[in-house]
């Protein structure tokens, strides 16, 4: 009697994971990584890469998930292209062998103003990440483009609060007056760090300013920071602040200019990419600093 109830409930729980996901489509999991994961095999030691690429249905852009091993831990990452650019984030991706419990929602920042999400879920049995677009809160087999973010050209810039690194606060206001280049990263963001000995540049070259603030939050703690930062330098200040992403939005890098009246004069995703797949030596930052700092 109890094999005849342990039977029923596993076809049952089958019965119930097919209806779950029986809309959505599915991409296996292969061994290797994009090119623009490659940094973190060299810079952080990860290993047993895996990748994928989800169908979105329409041209504009491409999204490639995938996993990799980090000390025995299991973690998961997504390359997104829009266009000439690249954005590289971790993700967090549940694991299960049934697919009945409620799959995890992505956001994707394909640009300033754009973003698509999109349900998943990974199947360790079968090494296949099942997903599906959301369209109006609906599932769809095409991703969705949609306009979003808090911050947008020509209005004023929202006022927010941070800690720099001696966990000390600060906010956006503390800087009124002056013209203030923020960058906003991750400590995980592979195009983030590529870019930024140029970000150094631009800030050695208006050093002597005293109308130009530079500021870096960071989606991160103050100790994955303090980690992070003796190796590699980076000489914009210092902040940090998770809960700034309801303001920023999912994607990094992200770069915003600020006047000294308050106003957006940019919203910036910088991180370009040239034919052979290359982060290219001038970002579009560099020629919007410029223009804002010397008129031209």
């Amino acid at each position: 009697m109890k094999y005849i109830i342990y039977l029923f409930l596993a076809l049952f729980t089958h019965v119930l994971s097919a209806q779950n996901i029986k809309d959505f489509s599915f991409a296996k999991l292969i061994s290797g990584y994009p090119q623009e994961a490659a940094f973190a095999e060299k810079d952080y030691g990860f290993t047993d890469f895996t990748q994928t690429t989800l169908v979105t249905g329409v041209d504009s852009f491409q999204v490639k998930l995938g996993s990799y091993m980090d000390q025995g831990t299991k973690g998961y990452y997504s390359v997104i292209y829009y266009g000439k650019k690249y954005g590289f984030k971790g993700i967090d991706i549940k694991s299960t062998n049934s697919l009945a419990a409620v799959s995890d929602t992505l956001v994707f920042n394909l640009n300033e103003f754009m973003s698509v999400s999109v349900r998943t879920r990974y199947d360790s049995s079968t090494n296949q990440i099942f997903y599906k677009w959301i369209d109006r809160g609906a599932g769809s087999k095409i991703a969705n483009i949609v306009a979003d973010g808090l911050i947008q050209p020509n209005k004023p810039m929202p006022d927010f609060a941070f800690y720099d690194l001696e966990n000390k606060k600060g906010s956006l206001s503390d800087f009124k007056g002056k013209y203030v280049v923020l960058n906003w990263w991750s400590t995980g963001c592979g195009p983030c760090i590529a870019e930024m000995p140029i970000l150094n540049k631009m800030v050695e070259r208006y050093k002597s300013r005293k109308d130009v603030v530079f500021l870096a939050v960071a989606w991160n703690d103050k100790e994955q920071l303090r980690s992070f930062l003796p190796k590699r330098a980076f000489t914009y200040q210092q902040a940090y602040n998770k809960d700034l992403i309801k303001l920023f939005g999912n994607g990094f890098p992200r770069h915003v200019i600020v006047s000294p009246e308050g106003i957006v004069t940019e919203v910036l995703s910088a991180v370009t990419i040239d034919k052979n797949n290359k982060i290219t030596e001038h970002l579009e930052i560099e020629e919007a600093v410029k223009r804002q700092l010397e008129g031209k």
